[in-house]
């Protein structure tokens, strides 16, 4: 009888405890009121990012930017883009690339203003921001992400 009794206050207890511990795992904010990321997860020690991604990006006097990045584990990347209709020429380049404090964009090493040079990195794809850092919206938001190449 005892044993029941322990079990019946347990099982009306354990409500309470699930509550308490699920308000313990809400997403801190800063003080802009954006949430803080979990530090234990994020796109640079979530995901398995390195590897190849390709994608053809918008032009505005051409057909489209021919686009593929390599990212490697080393922190370096290869950058080679072609311009479709106006050249056949490869343009590469490469070097380090650094991520953000938070852990899920990169910033390749190249020229400063010389062309866009940050990219979020997601699940099997990156997606390549404008010129200040930031997503880029409207109708051609799809074109600027590059797919991950399987190997």
């Amino acid at each position: 009888m005892l044993r029941v009794l322990a079990g019946f206050i347990l099982l009306m207890l354990l409500p309470l405890f699930a509550a308490h511990c699920g308000s313990q795992n809400k997403a801190e904010s800063d003080n802009t009121g954006e949430p803080v990321p979990d530090a234990a997860h994020y796109s640079r020690n979530s995901l398995d990012w390195a590897g190849t991604y390709a994608g053809t990006t918008p032009c505005a006097d051409c057909r489209g930017i021919e686009t593929r990045l390599t990212l490697s584990y080393d922190e370096t990347y290869e950058l080679t883009t072609r311009y479709i209709g106006k050249s056949d020429s490869l343009f590469k380049t490469d070097g380090s690339f650094t991520w953000n404090e938070t852990g899920s964009k990169i910033e390749l090493g190249v020229d400063a203003g010389s062309r866009p040079s940050e990219y979020l990195v997601q699940e099997n794809r990156v997606v390549q921001l404008n010129m200040k850092g930031e997503q880029i919206t409207g109708d051609l938001a799809e074109s600027y992400i590059l797919e991950k190449i399987p190997e």
